[in-house]
């Protein structure tokens, strides 16, 4: 697991922590006060492609003072390790999270989800709607895209997409530049704390099999899993969710924030039309009175299926 020079170091000064699986260290971070101390549900931030727990440092500063926060770093990103023959499938990464927060014997559990982060973390709430009790999203989708942007397909090729991605890093020097806001991109320091865990050939393999596991129609690995997930949201109809968008996000287009409104009727949404693709970057300090707002609202309420495990 590669460390962080001392300058990222005081961007992200949380201590870290490894899960075992099988054999792979699956990194985290653990911040916070837990439920038995009189606090807030757990919130799990999952991440998406190609971020990884960075993405979320601010939130976490935020939201550790009222909750235990707990940030996964996906195998193959962040500082998590990453092995070079390995099943990257969304599937794959449903299973680990699965098994992180079993591990962690974390109960009631508020979900933080963003980009592929989405899909994943859907992925576990819909097998187990009972640990559930809200959901967060930003800028991501628990369905098949209704638009998948040229420049994804291209990037998803073996050639030249794998050249592109893994060798001239180009899939995560534009995220970092149009991500955001569309230009001028992240702050110089930001920007290289985005890109510090993606420094080789072989740090990138999960960024270049991300692209490449994006179901473009039903012949593709991972669209039965996806499928699975879209029509598991019905199963999440007493969830609260609570769907945070910026308009100018390059990926996730309008067409997907109107398909959430659509699959999940009792959403809760907010429109940041300022905002790019990483969100908690571009309108921080309009996101966060709005998620507390949410939580204050759901954390007052126990729920019945989880009162046992409270009394």
């Amino acid at each position: 697991m590669k460390g962080l020079n001392s300058k990222l170091r005081s961007l992200y000064p949380f201590h870290s922590h490894c899960l075992n699986l099988n054999g792979l260290l699956y990194h985290y971070i653990d911040e916070g006060h837990y439920a038995d101390e009189g606090k807030g549900n757990p919130i799990v931030m999952v991440h998406g492609n190609p971020s990884w727990s960075f993405l979320y440092r601010r939130l976490v500063q935020e939201f550790s003072s009222t909750h235990r926060v707990l940030v996964p770093d996906h195998i193959g990103c962040g500082l998590s390790d990453k092995p070079q023959d390995y099943s990257y499938t969304l599937k794959q990464h449903v299973a680990n999270l699965e098994a992180f927060i079993e591990k962690q014997e974390l109960k009631n559990v508020t979900l933080m989800l963003h980009d592929w982060g989405g899909p994943i973390g859907l992925g576990y709430a819909t097998n187990n709607v009972d640990n559930i009790s809200s959901i967060i999203a930003m800028n991501t989708v628990g369905f098949v895209l209704p638009h998948i942007p040229w420049y994804l397909k291209l990037c998803g090729s073996k050639f030249p997409g794998e050249f592109l991605v893994r060798r001239l890093n180009a899939f995560a020097k534009c995220a970092s530049v149009v991500g955001s806001k569309p230009l001028p991109g992240l702050k110089k320091l930001v920007k290289e704390g985005y890109l510090a865990p993606y420094d080789s050939y072989e740090n990138r393999i999960a960024i270049h099999r991300f692209i490449r596991d994006i179901p473009k129609n039903e012949q593709s690995e991972s669209y039965e899993e996806l499928k699975r997930i879209e029509d598991g949201l019905a199963l999440l109809k007493d969830t609260p969710m609570l769907l945070l968008w910026g308009a100018k996000d390059p990926v996730f287009r309008m067409s997907a924030y109107e398909a959430w409104q659509k699959k999940v009727p009792h959403l809760q949404t907010e429109l940041y039309s300022d905002g790019g693709h990483y969100l908690p970057e571009d309108c921080h300090e309009e996101i966060v009175p709005r998620i507390r707002s949410f939580l204050s609202t759901i954390d007052e309420v126990e729920r019945p299926q989880n009162a046992a495990t409270q009394s």
